[in-house]
């Protein structure tokens, strides 16, 4: 009889904890997963957008977001453009015509993606978070903040429901939080707190898995923000995540976290 209870309360355990990780969202990273070997399409591009929000179950999409000299948005995650496409340069040194005859040096030869031309993809219980890169490596120096903010407003126009901003920049958090689902990002985790304090209007941290327990995922939820983690490139990265009970994770693997969690 003592057995019996004690497995009755195992499996228990075991089913809260699934039901648990049933409400963490989870989300493509970059698409289908950033410079993985196997994917089928290059990170950020359309097809690898695509391809993410079709996954019965899934929640959304990350993608890197940059922009170019005449404020055009595109998804594009390196700081270069040499190594990986058709251009050389920064996408913030060139203009708009230029990157649209660019793309990956893939066998699919996807073409660079405007933030515009995947807005729609997303559904209506679907995300995208806009990791925002404002840094021009080339001239080592910032994009202008405010046509940065004015080209993203423009884009996202009647769209922004959906949309979840993520940015390292202290000043553009204060400049978009009051307009936009906008979560901080760092690998230090106590200048995180520090900074989200300081902001009540930003929603959350995205942070590494890695650099971040259980019970501190737990203590920043307590306080009423958001925690998504990301740099989960395995099933038993997957699986560590969702032990933490985050309120999302944004993975290489998108298929195999949907296993994991459903």
């Amino acid at each position: 009889m003592r057995l019996f209870f004690s497995t009755l309360l195992l499996l228990n355990l075991v089913g809260c904890t699934k039901n648990s990780n049933k409400q963490v969202f989870i989300l493509g990273h970059a698409g289908m997963g950033l410079s993985m070997q196997n994917a089928i399409y290059h990170d950020n591009s359309k097809e690898a957008v695509e391809l993410c929000l079709s996954f019965p179950g899934s929640n959304g999409v990350e993608v890197d977001i940059q922009m170019d000299q005449q404020g055009c948005l595109w998804l594009y995650h390196d700081d270069f453009l040499d190594q990986i496409t058709s251009l050389g340069g920064c996408i913030n040194s060139k203009n708009t015509p230029e990157i649209e005859q660019c793309h990956y040096k893939t066998l699919k030869k996807e073409n660079l993606v405007k933030l515009i031309e995947i807005l729609p993809f997303i559904k209506s219980n679907q995300k995208i978070f806009l990791d925002l890169k404002i840094s021009n490596s080339c001239s080592n120096s910032l994009v202008d903040y405010q046509l940065f903010k004015h080209s993203l407003t423009l884009a996202l126009n009647s769209t922004s429901e959906n949309v979840c901003l993520i940015t390292n920049n202290v000043f553009l958090l204060s400049e978009l939080a009051d307009q936009y689902t906008t979560y901080f990002s760092s690998d230090n985790l106590e200048l995180s707190k520090q900074i989200i304090s300081e902001n009540p209007d930003c929603r959350g941290l995205v942070i590494r898995n890695k650099t971040i327990e259980k019970s501190q995922v737990s203590y920043l939820k307590s306080l009423g923000k958001e925690i998504y983690l990301f740099d989960i490139r395995s099933p038993r990265g997957n699986r560590d995540a969702l032990k933490k009970n985050p309120n999302g994770i944004i993975t290489d693997d998108i298929r195999a976290a949907l296993i994991e969690r459903d």
